[in-house]
């Protein structure tokens, strides 16, 4: 099951609940009570690219000549 995390636009304070995917969000603060005053948090999400042509180095070709890696003409 994901953690998500939340956080109270009353109190403003921050917690995480561990909830299935088909549970429905909080709306209610557990801190102050707070009715409907909550809201998820989402956080950077990291992006992993695999393969080539995502360097100068992949794929090398003229406009890669300002490329600090590209030693020119390949």
């Amino acid at each position: 099951m994901p953690i998500y995390q939340y956080k109270c636009s009353n109190c403003g304070k921050s917690f995480e609940r561990m909830q299935s995917l088909s549970e429905d969000s909080i709306k209610d603060c557990p801190y102050c009570s707070g009715k409907g005053s909550v809201h998820k948090v989402y956080g950077d999400v990291p992006v992993i690219f695999h393969g080539s042509g995502y360097y100068c180095t992949d794929h090398p070709h003229s406009s890669c000549d300002s490329c600090p890696h590209h030693e020119g003409g390949n």
